[in-house]
């Protein structure tokens, strides 16, 4: 359960001020898989904690919804395996 949330797109991830999101509960961020890595880099430096759980949602709804459980840290260093068209949480 979150008391607020916030959607935001993964594109043009060098103008987002994520500081604004530090304090929100949970981020959707809309195609974030290809600058994933950065994002959570750059929230990290915002303020948000590394262990901060992740969530990324492959194929969601389908047979081959495939989910992947990490943390802020892992993602920011490149470890957290996704692929394209992806939902981070």
């Amino acid at each position: 359960m979150a008391s607020a949330f916030a959607v935001v797109t993964g594109t043009g991830v060098k103008g987002i001020d994520w500081a604004r999101y530090v304090a929100v509960d949970t981020i959707v961020i809309l195609m974030g898989v290809g600058p994933r890595a950065r994002i959570a880099a750059d929230l990290m430096a915002a303020g948000r904690r590394g262990d901060q759980p992740v969530a990324s949602v492959e194929s969601a709804t389908l047979p081959t919804e495939w989910i992947v459980a990490s943390t802020l840290a892992v993602v920011a260093a490149g470890h957290a395996r996704v692929s394209a068209a992806g939902i981070v949480t």
